[in-house]
């Protein structure tokens, strides 16, 4: 049953080591030791895995005669999330799962220690920044909740509702009866539904699913608090609704959303609330918004019909509303301060220091009520949009979270599917026009999702007007398909920098344009801090959304070249966001009109704030491509056209600081080699992809990724029937995932993998 269900099968070291350097003597590093080592089909397969102290190599021969094989690295750095499950009585496997930017299964003999691995991923992982902050002891509530009735036991149980367990008992019985914690772990808060447990630790979410009738198949799941981005908890209502639902959204993919529903009177939702603000914000206090307005003694303007039918909220005291949210029961942090607040007809919209916090009032009475917290470092982009002409006199605030929350209702019968929900995904809510200042929101946002005196994400001098070319002359039929497609044109970003400080002050004081763009009657802005659109919206062009995207939350970019048939050239983003302008999207794209803009020019502000603060110690691999002088190229055409397989470093170094001058004066090429007509190249600080598009190759792509962004790779070797050689980086960043590219038969794979784990491990 292990060879058939091709179950791996644990190898002792010296066993496992010395197949590894007998057939694939050049994958580890030089001080790099395996922790387990694992053969496929029950020890007697083809396929390998190992785990070493810097992490986990998965050898898959591939094909009937296994020539082709696949070496993948995923570093440990990558892991957002494990799981493991224990044997069955039916299933005779036990299983381990890891998430990073997808999910990786592995499945093993019943005889396998998967509590060894698990306990190798818990020393590995649960360190630094993915075990969140050190939450104060008093906030964690010690109970003394009698047991409830029969009748409402059953009840729970038939509701799948869970109870609130005493913390200290439950980590006793967790470290000597089952060994699943580590020794300077402690439990927190602990809940129970039926035979399952919701332990939340110092370190990581830890769910326990026993499964089956037997209960002898058992999950483990392993959640870290870096990644639980969102969380939302409504409260018990009436005397038919007895439970309090609790859901905590994540950005690992399969795992958005946990929830819990919690038995009323067996557990303290409010506790459990401030207990997920402290790990998730942290308990140090945030300084006071400068852009925040004073709004104490203002008095509450009654909505009239129509703003009490649209639900539009209203400005009123945050000082009030404060006082209010800190005291019994206190919600927010101790070190947590309401700055802005706002008022529908029931709900209430708060800004504070450390998030945005909704509170929604549900049914007649008013008694449930959804708290829903989004913490500043979850806005990846965010923006507001004025009021338009005629009826529309409301005003919206919006945020893109990095939470991938998108539901697709499903296909009624024949009917095309209905479209899309980005639930919590993209946030808005709208605002009465003429009671809130929506550009002084605009600011207050833009100070708290930009990272203020981050060096990589901030510029301290502009960029002079050579980066920018002068608007070139065009044909009127030219300027009638720009407009159309809306290309974006460079215009003078001093004048820009002027009207978005003085007419439109959306700026903060310190911040400045460097490159600004007009695309047809919207706008594309580049400053010191981050990137804004300008989107008029509707016939009259007066509702006009700002939507900002702060360079911290750039993961990845790329510029493309006007092509022989196509005439305008193209900026993409690439970010942790799911849903942006009404529908999915993970990339923000841009098209610069043809002779007007520098794309160039617009890559080196990109490259300077995104990668320009990284520091790298360069790597050195020997090269098969050391005859070739700086000479050889004259132009990067004849580099594309070189045919050489691994490129010298020293002459792509010299190219790509000259033409295209891609790099920064600091920036050197490690590795390069050529992927077919493609090229890829590794500096010391990103990934750097060339890719030729069309039949001409004229258009050409240049993708960067921060190698911060890079933490796992995988080579494959050629197989038969002419089949060649790929290799692939990982990125957990949304929208790359995987990126492979194929090699030529030239290309030292050994060669190659040495350089991935030197450089990204």
């Amino acid at each position: 049953m292990d060879y058939l269900s091709n179950n791996y099968k644990k190898l002792d070291e010296e066993k496992g080591l010395s197949k590894l350097k007998k057939h694939f003597p050049k994958l580890l590093l030089d001080d790099e030791k395996i922790v387990l080592s694992f053969r496929s089909r029950g020890g007697s397969g083809r396929d390998f895995l190992y785990f070493t102290d810097l992490r986990i190599i998965n050898i898959d021969a591939q094909g009937m005669t296994g020539k082709k094989v696949e070496y993948k690295s995923i570093s440990y750095e990558m892991i957002k999330s494990y799981a493991f499950e224990t044997a069955g009585s039916m299933d005779l496997d036990v299983e381990l799962k890891i998430y990073t930017g997808t999910k990786a299964c592995f499945e093993f003999t019943k005889s396998t220690d998967i509590f060894a691995i698990g306990r190798l991923l818990d020393n590995v992982v649960l360190h630094g920044r993915n075990i969140g902050a050190e939450v104060v002891e008093g906030y964690i509530p010690v109970l003394d909740i009698k047991p409830s009735s029969g009748g409402n036991m059953v009840s729970g149980w038939l509701t799948s509702d869970n109870v609130q367990l005493d913390p200290k008992e439950v980590e006793m019985k967790f470290k000597s009866e089952f060994n699943i914690l580590m020794q300077d772990e402690s439990v927190e808060m602990a809940f129970k539904c039926g035979r399952d447990s919701f332990l939340m630790t110092s370190k990581r979410l830890l769910i326990i699913d026993i499964k089956g009738l037997s209960g002898n198949r058992i999950q483990y799941h392993t959640i870290l608090w870096k990644y639980v981005c969102l969380l939302e908890v409504e409260t018990p209502g009436s005397i038919f609704d007895r439970d309090a639902d609790i859901v905590i959204y994540t950005s690992i993919c399969d795992v958005n959303r946990i929830n819990l529903d919690l038995r009323k009177g067996r557990g303290d939702y409010y506790a459990l609330q401030k207990y997920f603000s402290d790990k998730i914000l942290g308990m140090d206090t945030a300084d006071p918004s400068s852009f925040a307005p004073d709004t104490d003694g203002l008095k509450d303007k009654k909505p009239g019909l129509f703003g009490w039918i649209d639900n539009d909220m209203r400005t009123i005291d945050a000082s009030m509303v404060n006082e209010e949210l800190h005291s019994n029961p206190s919600i927010l942090q101790n070190c947590e301060t309401v700055e802005m607040a706002f008022k529908g007809r029931r709900d209430i919209l708060c800004l504070t220091t450390k998030r945005i916090f909704w509170i929604d009032k549900k049914g007649l009475r008013g008694k449930k009520i959804k708290y829903v917290s989004v913490p500043w470092s979850s806005v990846k982009a965010f923006g507001v949009s004025t009021k338009g002409g005629g009826f529309d006199n409301d005003v919206e605030m919006f945020v893109h979270t990095n939470v991938n929350d998108i539901f697709y209702p499903p296909r009624q019968g024949d009917n095309p599917p209905p479209p899309p929900e980005p639930r919590m995904s993209y946030l808005e809510c709208s605002l009465v026009a003429a009671n809130v200042d929506i550009l002084a929101i605009k600011r207050y946002m833009s100070e708290r999702c930009i990272l203020a005196g981050d060096d990589a994400n901030m510029l301290s001098d502009t960029l002079s007007s050579e980066y920018i070319l002068k608007n070139s002359p065009s044909t009127s039929a030219g300027s009638f398909l720009d407009w159309i497609k809306k290309d974006g044109t460079a215009i003078n970003p001093e004048v820009i920098n002027q009207k978005l400080h003085e007419e439109h002050p959306i700026l903060l004081q310190e911040e400045f344009v460097i490159m600004a763009f007009k695309c047809g009657r919207d706008m594309f802005v580049l400053t010191n801090k981050r990137v804004i659109e300008m989107d008029r919206k509707g016939l009259s062009g007066k509702k006009t959304a700002w939507i900002s995207i702060p360079y911290s939350n750039i993961h990845a970019y790329s510029v493309e070249s006007a092509g022989k048939f196509d005439r305008d050239s193209e900026l993409r983003i690439f970010g942790d966001f799911y849903w942006y302008d009404g529908r999915p999207c993970r990339v923000i794209k841009q098209d610069m009109r043809k002779g007007s803009v520098d794309i160039i020019a617009v890559e080196n502000l990109i490259s300077k704030v995104v990668i320009g603060g990284m520091k790298a110690e360069s790597v050195a691999v020997e090269s098969k491509a050391g005859s070739q002088s700086a000479g050889g190229f004259t132009s990067f055409s004849a580099m594309m056209k070189d045919s050489s397989a691994e490129l010298d470093p020293q002459v792509v170094n010299e190219q790509f600081h000259n033409d295209p001058a891609l790099l920064q004066e600091d920036e050197v090429v490690e590795y390069a080699f050529k992927a077919v007509r493609d090229m890829v190249i590794y500096t010391s600080k990103r990934c750097l992809i060339v890719d030729r598009k069309g039949i001409t190759g004229k258009k050409v792509e240049f993708l960067s990724i921060p190698l911060k962004r890079c933490k796992g790779f995988s080579v494959q070797s050629a197989g038969s029937f002419l089949s060649k050689g790929n290799a692939a980086i990982i990125s957990n960043t949304s929208g790359i995932g995987k990126k492979d590219f194929n090699l030529n038969e030239s290309v030292d794979i050994w060669n190659l993998q040495e350089f991935f784990a030197k450089k990204l491990l």
